[in-house]
């Protein structure tokens, strides 16, 4: 035999890259040819080499406890929903049964400290108003361009709230370490509902809004209704 002939009788080296491919376009190989995982071991960084049948089942044991623990996280945000929308529902009955401005600010203050657990709540309407006991949640409307940035996202903010933002919202108060500031916007009225927390982790970026925002848009409302209605009755 030739020097050349001998040359083109070797097989080919073939590339980590195309066997993989092949594999990966054939996968009934190891079907036709089972006695190949017989002697197939894996080195393993954590311990002696396994087969290729102890890794798959490792896998797949691996695969199903992160599905268990994602089907965890979403059954307790569910419920955790499901529970918000219960406080949510309060609200709104104890503002139905609100015949008044002091009753609907006597109504969120009380909900929120007893249902969702708040330390600090503040309502503030930027308008001047009647003269009236509660008239300490008017504010004059220069007020707005501290929350100027909210009212026009017209989205609630959460997290720590600026020393200009305490110092209007919480006078008495020195410990509000994080915050969420709430927006009422209505065509009757503009304010905005502040809830303070002396913990910097209870009110941070990622907790969801869209609660908050209903909270919000449900006050509003209530609101923008009895005062319409205090308007047209003058």
């Amino acid at each position: 035999m030739s020097r050349k002939t001998k040359h083109q009788g070797q097989s080919p080296d073939l590339s980590e890259e195309q066997v993989a491919a092949y594999l990966a376009a054939h996968p009934e190989f190891f079907t036709h040819h089972p006695s190949l995982l017989e002697n197939l071991t894996l080195s393993h960084e954590c311990g002696p080499a396994v087969s290729l049948i102890e890794r798959q089942v490792a896998q797949l044991r691996q695969k199903n406890l992160n599905l268990r623990h994602q089907l965890n996280n979403l059954i307790q945000v569910a419920r955790e929903n499901d529970a918000l929308l219960s406080k949510l529902h309060i609200l709104i009955l104890s503002l139905l049964q609100a015949d008044s401005l002091t009753d609907v600010v006597a109504a969120v203050e009380d909900t929120l400290r007893t249902h969702f657990l708040a330390e600090w709540v503040t309502l503030k309407i930027f308008a001047g108003g009647p003269d009236l006991p509660l008239s300490g949640i008017f504010a004059a409307p220069y007020h707005v361009e501290l929350f100027q940035t909210v009212l026009e996202e017209g989205s609630p903010y959460i997290g720590p709230p600026t020393p200009s933002q305490v110092e209007f919202l919480f006078p008495s108060e020195d410990e509000i370490r994080s915050c969420a500031l709430i927006p009422l916007r209505q065509p009757a009225l503009t304010g905005i509902l502040a809830i303070g927390s002396r913990d910097l982790e209870r009110f941070t970026p990622n907790l969801g809004k869209v609660i908050l925002a209903r909270l919000g848009e449900v006050i509003g409302m209530r609101l923008n209704g009895l005062i319409h209605l205090s308007q047209v009755s003058e």
